[in-house]
């Protein structure tokens, strides 16, 4: 499957009507961040030693498709694709069925973190051809996965849908319970991104179920925040609330920052939609303070852009700009090109509020 990056476990979504331009949807991932950047490349190297020595076997091709893998996790994209290549190469020469699958995948992979999604979906339709002809059942599930993201993303979710059941049925036959959990959520998180709300609480909470059976308290964090985002979507406050709580207190047990912060940003937002202001400022000033104290800038954006639309709908206009701006400030450092636009038009409506069209007008004041 593919490897989760931190983009997978956020996604900001611009949404624009009736001169509203700010909402920001926080989705819990159940995968684990990445640990590469924290490691050595004492793997690579290992790696690049074997293949001096290696002769034109299916062994250097095994070698040639790790290091275009462990490459791919270093985001050295061209030097994994470069790998890739010559792994595909060597072993369409040898008629080496696993090998070729290989290739075709990492090739996918580095395709798709470069958002170039129509190459992604051939590479994996080309791995999943061979998989099927080698009969790995589980390989042909992580293509059908994979397949199913680079529909999702290329906004086909019938096809997204298709594949990510299919994925599903096989891991099911084989009792992956651990992919099962992954084929949920993804299937959730496709119907939450559609606006299908009732169908993404359905596959959240039975990912929660087998979550809770393999007792993993990362999944369960991740299902318990998915379905109070559900239910925040759906009006239901009461139960968002209970369940992100939950989700809140997991993450207090497992000591991640990061998932504390996230719970608090999604409880402010539920307060914020009850109107109950006071706790919605409460809890995000909360989160705020843990993404500052982690460095997390892209999060800390979202944070004074939650702030600030508090204070605009309490009429605390200088407030509500005073976040804006800073919120802009870090779009623009990290050059978030949609963060920068929700900024300017938040601010543009608070101008507007204030009747200083004038301002609305001239960008350079806003």
């Amino acid at each position: 499957m593919i490897s989760p990056s931190l983009s997978t476990i956020i996604k900001a979504r611009l949404i624009s009507g009736r001169k509203k331009f700010f909402l920001l949807i926080v989705f819990f991932a159940t995968v684990r961040l990445s640990t590469f950047a924290q490691q050595d490349n004492r793997t690579i190297d290992s790696l690049m030693d074997v293949l001096k020595t290696a002769v034109e076997d299916t062994n250097k091709v095994n070698v040639l498709n790790e290091l275009s893998r462990e490459l791919y996790e270093a985001e050295e994209y061209v030097e994994s694709k470069k790998y890739a290549d010559e792994g595909l190469a060597l072993a369409g020469k040898l008629k080496f069925k696993k090998g070729l699958r290989a290739a075709y995948n990492n090739l996918g992979s580095v395709y798709f973190d470069q958002n170039n999604y129509a190459e992604a979906l051939k590479n994996y339709q080309l791995a999943l051809k061979i998989a099927e002809e080698i009969g790995d059942k589980s390989r042909i599930a992580d293509c059908y996965h994979n397949i199913g993201a680079s529909y999702h993303n290329m906004n086909s979710p019938s096809e997204a849908l298709k594949n990510y059941s299919a994925a599903l049925k096989i891991r099911q036959e084989i009792g992956d319970k651990k992919e099962i959990c992954s084929e949920y959520h993804s299937i959730g998180k496709l119907h939450l991104s559609q606006g299908n709300y009732q169908d993404a609480l359905d596959a959240y909470k039975s990912q929660l179920k087998i979550s809770e059976e393999i007792k993993d308290k990362y999944e369960i964090a991740a299902c318990y925040g998915n379905i109070g985002i559900c239910y925040k979507n759906l009006g239901n406050y009461s139960d968002a609330l209970k369940n992100s709580r939950a989700a809140l207190k997991i993450a207090e047990e497992m000591k991640s920052e990061f998932r504390i912060a996230l719970s608090y940003t999604n409880i402010g937002d539920i307060y914020m939609k009850q109107g109950n202001y006071p706790e919605a400022l409460k809890n995000h000033f909360a989160s705020l303070k843990i993404f500052e104290e982690t460095g997390e800038k892209f999060m800390m954006g979202i944070s004074y852009n939650f702030i600030g639309e508090i204070y605009r709908l309490q009429r605390n206009y200088p407030q509500a700009l005073e976040n804006y701006r800073a919120s802009l400030k870090i779009s623009e450092e990290l050059n978030n090109k949609g963060g920068i636009a929700a900024c300017y038009g938040n601010m543009a409506i608070v101008y507007e509020n204030q009747g200083n069209y004038k301002k609305i007008t001239n960008r350079r004041d806003i």
